[in-house]
């Protein structure tokens, strides 16, 4: 789904692929969701992803810094200064140890922030309900500067520490490497015209492996749409453990 403006920032993110847009489209029209023009697969968001997003963008923000203090990337005065800019100091008491602080200043911050975005909303509802709303809620909210502060300090402290990198170069590697094997074999599958008998012994049995991931796929980019669709609904723990035993590293 997209806005409607071409100079919006979601103008061109995808919200499905091309075989599920006869799907979509029927749900676009159920929904009553605006069409941007006649042609393109282009249609306005529906008033809810507003507040869909507004929620996404509350959790992750505060429970990052939550999570941070308690993992040990954040200080307690780093975590404190910047859930109070949004929570107040108020609601709390000498009584309450330093988690204790953390997961209260975490409760009320969110609980203003779900009624600064429900305020927005209904300021800009008129707007949102005609499709010529162009902004994401959580950055026009009284908020938005402790919430960029928020993701700027998880960022510097959370996602880009050692141990993070590492686990991201970790997990890059293993889903590249699962994309490999699995796309392979649909570069082979399409080579025989998706007759799995005319194919090697270790290529029958990464196909017998997929299942019934392939379904009905009846050219290369349905089969590798199914072959994504597999690695992507994998857990993180049995994608791990399924890179290792085809790579031979484990068995």
């Amino acid at each position: 789904m997209l806005g409607c403006k071409d100079d919006w920032p979601w103008k061109t993110k995808i919200g499905f692929f091309e075989p599920e847009e006869n799907y979509f489209a029927e749900a676009a029209k159920a929904l009553g969701l605006v069409r941007r023009n006649a042609q393109g697969a282009h249609w306005c968001r529906h008033p809810l992803a507003f507040l869909v997003e507004a929620a996404d963008d509350i959790c992750y923000s505060i429970i990052d810094i939550e999570d941070g203090y308690e993992l040990g990337y954040l200080r307690f005065d780093e975590a404190k200064a910047i859930l109070t800019t949004i929570a107040g100091d108020g609601c709390l008491s000498r009584s309450m140890d330093k988690p204790g602080q953390i997961a209260k200043l975490r409760a009320v911050a969110i609980n203003n922030l779900v009624h600064e975005c429900a305020n927005v909303f209904l300021d800009n509802e008129a707007e949102i309900l005609n499709a010529t709303f162009g902004h994401e809620i959580i950055k026009i909210s009284k908020y938005k500067q402790s919430i960029q502060q928020a993701n700027d300090l998880a960022l510097e402290k959370l996602y880009r520490s050692e141990r993070n990198t590492k686990l991201e170069i970790a997990g890059t590697a293993m889903i590249e490497g699962l994309l490999g094997i699995f796309t392979g074999v649909v570069d082979e599958l399409v080579d025989a015209n998706f007759d799995a008998q005319k194919l090697g012994t270790k290529s029958k049995r990464l196909v017998r492996l997929m299942g019934n991931a392939l379904g009905n796929a009846k050219n290369t980019y349905e089969a590798l749409i199914c072959a994504t669709d597999l690695v992507s609904g994998m857990t993180d723990r049995f994608a791990a453990e399924l890179f290792r035993t085809l790579t031979g590293i484990s068995t």
